[in-house]
């Protein structure tokens, strides 16, 4: 499908993330037309698409109940994060391991839906919230401690997998009852990027979503590139950039008259 582009000054098409159902190699084609009504030959550079997303979400093991010193809130990544975006003295892109007493995990009492929450009284920590879908404690509950009743935080870089342990009970009360199965949403801190620093979008992410409808987290063009026009006309540049937003895609050129 040709979109025309007219006029001498700037301008610009934007297009919705569904356009790009999937991440993968896409063709965008560009051509013009003269006063005279002649045709350049097309011009055809190729980007891609990956998304930045979790994938995968286990809560407190699996078991419906909150175990002290045990339990694990588990985050997938379809791919790498940048990991200092995620803690500030994290680096490279090996494992990670960080507890102590300086990490403090909180389960927020919000009745059937309570709030679990991570925070480092030393640095910089950015995971996000997630609502766990069940009502997990009778009051707001803070997990914290020195080893081996510390909370603590990992990464996994094999499986791009984001572990956050519960340390001992310093605070609240746990709800002794297992609870039904409920969804759970994790919200991304917007101050996660991936390696090439690409924004995270602060989608939720939902332990009810499948592969085929799962949240787009974010959209990394990795191929930028200046399509010149040899036309009569003349098309002088054109710019093809996927924004740091979840639907955005912007198209700009310029046509010289």
């Amino acid at each position: 499908m040709w979109i025309p582009a007219t006029g001498t000054t700037t301008w610009n098409l934007t297009f919705a993330a569904t356009n790009f159902p999937a991440d993968g190699s896409y063709n965008l084609r560009t051509r013009s037309i003269d006063r005279a009504g002649n045709t350049s030959a097309t011009q055809t550079r190729t980007f891609t698409i990956t998304r930045f997303a979790p994938s995968a979400l286990t809560l407190f093991n699996g078991d419906r109940i909150v175990t002290q010193t045990i339990d694990e809130v588990r985050i997938t990544f379809s791919e790498a994060p940048n990991l200092s975006s995620i803690y500030s003295t994290w680096s490279g892109t090996g494992n990670q391991s960080l507890g102590g007493f300086v990490l403090v995990v909180t389960i927020t009492d919000n009745g059937g839906n309570d709030t679990l929450s991570m925070t480092s009284t030393a640095c910089t920590l950015n995971i996000g919230t997630i609502q766990t879908g069940r009502n997990y404690v009778n009051t707001t509950s803070t997990f914290r401690g020195v080893a081996p009743f510390d909370s603590r935080v990992t990464w996994t870089a094999s499986s791009r997998l984001l572990t956050i342990h519960l340390g001992a009970i310093v605070a609240g009360s746990l709800n002794s009852s297992p609870q039904t199965a409920g969804t759970v949403v994790y919200t991304p801190h917007s101050a996660i990027t991936d390696v090439v620093g690409t924004p995270i979008v602060t989608t939720p992410f939902s332990s009810a979503s499948d592969e085929s409808g799962r949240h787009w987290v974010g959209l990394c063009l990795t191929d930028r590139s200046a399509v010149e026009d040899n036309a009569l006309l003349g098309l002088d540049a054109l710019f093809w950039t996927l924004a740091r937003h979840r639907d955005l895609a912007v198209h700009r050129g310029r046509s010289a008259g």
